[in-house]
């Protein structure tokens, strides 16, 4: 048995590229005898600690219980491997259900966790308690040989509410596939610190507090759990996480953490900011434009290494390789277009005019002055930015990423555990490194004294709450992933310390102290997307969603509903994109939706419902007594007395 177990343990091993040579051991004799080391009571809760890390949890202001099981899914690896996008899809091939065995030490939980034929991994603290309505959990002391740590074990609900873009709601679903399973880190995939779940009218948090940087979220088969990787290789830190039991769904879990995120002082609303910056009074009931002027073509060493086809290469129109810079759009063209613009009805928005760095979009960061010359002169993009509009001018820029053909390479990189440079996307300018967030803060201050002069009125500044926290093994100059969330914050406030406003893509919810709007990629999936983003910070910062300015014609004429209609329901503004073939009456015909934005933007989303088995028609309220409800179905529905078409909605 043992001869084979150790076999097992080799075959897995060089599953996931762990040295096979690494000594394995087994518990030996039988497992203990179930029973509770811990019980905690107050009047909120009722709360059982098994040894075999089970949790009975009783929520007695509701009359309703919660159960774990014994077993969280943990990895084989150490997760964190330092590629710039976390593979976010895991294999059975590189998990094993981890058991537990615990006995009580003091007034701490000593854990071991046990693989599969009960290898042996390792050992690692936990610490309970019930702080009011919540029920706290830190864990710590983790040895070495626990590459990474899931737990405690999920625990068990019908649906998973998960951060994830504008929201999840996941079901479990019977005879779903049980090797359905993901990981997903900080802010990357979650973009706030929670996640939950529902069941019978009832409803759970789990709040990552400290350590929250280092960790992540395993899903798999309808559980989520709380996962721990290392700092830079090592387990240097504990992990607290609490959980909250209430009476609902998922828009009072929304409305749990929208509380505990202001009593910790984070949450400053829109209005706040606008009585800060006036110029963000421009954006409300307005739509956003992105105008790219420039790209740099495909270096052909670049084409060869990935093997691009010729459709690819001409992805943004008819390349010149021969040419370092492809224009699309001149600063003198942009004058004419903006006045057609308003021609067509545009009054408050955001204009962000990108691809004017030198050699166009994505072609030099950081080393991006001076601007593109063969766009225009100087002068000519600072009379773009000075207009006297009643929509606000800003540039595009970003410092995550860098290029080899800059005078600044390598410096400010992140390193990998090997020594090796961390890699980031292969964009316009070729293949991309990741800088860490204090290069990125030092490379921003040089560059504004430039910059400057143009005297934007904003910055979007690409990707810094997009994208995972990443740590540098530089030697002498290491940082964790505190060190990178701590520099991405100090980023975004040296522009606000500039008087600007400031964007960024995707939604994070540590810069809503600071930030003023996102761009997201966000898209309804009918049964799952809940607005939970909304339900949390919609009165906290401006959204959009590139591409939602499709043209109008009759929504009838698609078999899909339009993308502005579910703009509508979560209080989004709408969002184009220069193009040459532009449809200024398409452009022309959906300022209905700027109308109900500036009835909205400033108001908190309070509520949002499904209205009927389909999940097709859904609700959606806000503080000021407004509401809309929107029909998603292929056919007309009668609604509170309201005959609402398909694709349409009613605000009432």
């Amino acid at each position: 048995m043992a001869g084979g177990s150790l076999g097992v343990a080799s075959t897995m091993n060089s599953c996931v590229g762990e040295p096979s040579d690494k000594p394995v051991s087994y518990h030996s004799g039988p497992n203990p005898e179930l029973k509770i080391l811990q019980q905690l009571e107050n009047e909120h809760l009722l709360v059982k600690i098994y040894n075999n890390a089970s949790l009975h949890i009783l929520d007695k202001a509701n009359s309703f219980e919660w159960q774990t099981g014994p077993v969280a899914l943990q990895e084989l690896g150490q997760i964190e491997e330092g590629h710039v996008w976390l593979r976010s899809d895991r294999s059975m091939c590189e998990q094993y259900p981890g058991r537990f065995i615990g006995r009580r030490d003091g007034d701490v939980i000593v854990f071991t966790l046990l693989g599969r034929q009960d290898r042996l991994f390792g050992k690692f603290t936990c610490r309970f308690s019930l702080e009011g309505e919540w029920f706290a959990i830190t864990t710590g002391d983790i040895e070495e040989g626990i590459p990474s740590l899931v737990f405690p074990p999920p625990i068990q609900s019908d649906e998973l509410i998960i951060p994830r873009g504008v929201g999840q709601l996941i079901s479990k679903k019977e005879g779903g596939a049980i090797y359905s399973r993901s990981l997903s880190t900080f802010f990357a995939h979650l973009n706030m610190q929670f996640f939950g779940g529902q069941k019978n009218g009832h409803a759970w948090i789990g709040i990552y507090e400290d350590g929250f940087e280092d960790a992540c979220a395993m899903i798999a088969n309808g559980t989520v759990a709380p996962g721990y990787t290392r700092t830079l290789g090592k387990w240097k830190h504990s992990y607290r996480m609490k959980y909250r039991f209430l009476k609902g769904n998922y828009v009072d879990v929304a409305k749990v953490y929208r509380n505990d995120f202001k009593k910790k002082g984070l949450f400053r609303s829109l209005s706040d900011k606008i009585r800060e910056n006036g110029e963000l009074k421009k954006y409300i009931g307005g739509r956003a434009f992105w105008m790219t002027h420039a790209r740099p073509s495909y270096k052909k060493e670049f084409i060869e290494d990935y093997l691009l086809s010729e459709k690819q290469i001409n992805r943004w129109g008819d390349q010149d390789i021969d040419q370092d810079v492809n224009i699309q759009l001149t600063y003198k063209e942009l004058h004419v277009f903006l006045d057609k613009l308003m021609k067509n009805g545009l009054k408050n928005g955001y204009i962000k005019v990108a691809g004017w760095i030198n050699r166009g979009y994505d072609a030099s960061h950081p080393d991006v002055w001076p601007p593109e010359s063969s766009l225009g002169t100087i002068d000519e993009l600072k009379e773009i930015l000075d207009l006297e509009a009643p929509f606000s001018l800003g540039l595009h820029d970003n410092y995550q990423d860098i290029y080899e053909s800059t005078e600044s390479f390598p410096e400010g990189i992140n390193h990998l555990k090997d020594g090796t440079l961390q890699i980031g996307g292969a964009w316009a300018g070729g293949q991309a490194y990741i800088l860490n967030s204090e290069a990125s803060v030092s490379y921003a201050k040089r560059n504004w004294d430039k910059i400057g002069t143009l005297a934007p009125s904003s910055m979007f500044v690409d990707t810094t709450t997009a994208v995972s926290l990443y740590q540098s093994y530089e030697n002498g100059n290491e940082k964790t992933k505190a060190d990178d969330l701590k520099y991405k914050t100090a980023l975004i406030k040296f522009y606000k310390d500039q008087g600007l406003l400031f964007g960024s893509e995707e939604v994070a919810d540590f810069a809503i102290p600071h930030i003023d709007w996102y761009e997201t990629r966000h898209r309804r999936v009918q049964g799952e997307t809940i607005p939970l983003w909304s339900l949390v910070f919609h009165d906290a910062a401006l959204l959009m969603s590139y591409g939602s300015g499709v043209t109008y014609p009759s929504p009838s004429d698609s078999l899909l509903p339009p993308k502005w209609l579910e703009m509508m329901q979560w209080g989004y503004m709408l969002h184009f994109s220069y193009s040459e073939n532009f449809d200024f009456e398409g452009f022309s015909k959906s300022f209905f939706v700027d109308d109900w934005h500036k009835r909205i933007a400033l108001s908190e989303m309070t509520n949002h419902e499904f209205l009927n088995e389909e999940l097709s028609i859904e609700r959606t309220e806000f503080s000021n007594g407004d509401a809309i409800i929107c029909n998603y179905g292929s056919d007309p529905v009668t609604v509170d007395g309201f005959r609402i078409q398909k694709h349409d909605y009613k605000i009432l």
